[in-house]
């Protein structure tokens, strides 16, 4: 899948998140050759809870992987 920028809905230093379509977001981790898939929120109902929860999650394994590395 060719992911495009302007459907990066949300990005920190190592995770970002991706619209997929209306209400379909995932977040994945920056790695050196490639991203790698760390969560699925799917609301059609709903795209803003879907788009919050996506990055509520963006931000905490972002925040996880960075104590980790210390």
């Amino acid at each position: 899948m060719i992911r495009t920028e302007e459907n990066i809905k949300f990005e920190t230093d190592t995770h970002y998140v991706y619209q997929v379509k209306v209400g379909h977001f995932e977040v994945f981790e920056n790695g050196i050759t490639h991203a790698k898939l760390a969560g699925i929120f799917h609301f059609k109902n709903d795209p803003e809870y879907a788009l919050n929860r996506a990055i509520e999650c963006c931000k905490q394994k972002s925040e996880a992987y960075l104590i980790k590395l210390n």
